[in-house]
């Protein structure tokens, strides 16, 4: 396999993707704003939650993103497939019609990287959607904007 497309730092973690019903996207779509800013987005998913998450990256301005997602990783059957989310909803979907787990999945989206925007992202949306304690808020920002942490932090405490 090899990696390609606009992978890259500054990237951003984001622990598991929000549970979602397939018609209420508003989550996903907050989840997945974030993604303008890295160029790396990374996530978990559940086997439960992955097909409504591939077919919204599918059907959103992130369809033609390259998307790769590591199953069972540092496991016996540890497997590593990419692609468009498209082409990994069909990979994932052969697997289930095989009878096989999906298992733990990490996800790695390509980004948009959009550093120069990034000091438009509200921490307000930081600890909404993520329930991040404010400080580590600013440190995503912070990160991704090149400004300081306590900067970011004491604007976001200055503006409540």
């Amino acid at each position: 396999w090899q990696w390609t497309g606009g992978f890259g730092l500054p990237f951003i973690f984001m622990g598991y993707v929000p549970k979602a019903k397939s018609k209420d996207a508003k989550a996903l779509e907050d989840f997945f704003n974030l993604a303008r800013f890295a160029k790396t987005l990374v996530f978990f998913d559940t086997r439960h939650q992955i097909e409504v998450t591939l077919r919204h990256l599918a059907e959103s301005e992130w369809a033609e993103s390259t998307l790769w997602i590591a199953r069972e990783m540092t496991k016996t059957h540890e497997e590593l497939f990419g692609g468009t989310a498209q082409e990994c909803e069909k990979h994932l979907a052969s697997r289930f019609k095989a009878g096989e787990g999906v298992g733990e999945l990490t996800l790695v989206l390509e980004g948009r990287g959009e550093t120069e925007n990034a000091k438009t992202l509200s921490m307000e949306e930081l600890v909404k959607i993520r329930n991040l304690p404010p400080r580590q808020a600013a440190k995503v920002v912070a990160e991704l904007s090149g400004a300081s942490s306590s900067d970011v932090y004491k604007a976001f405490v200055g503006s409540k």
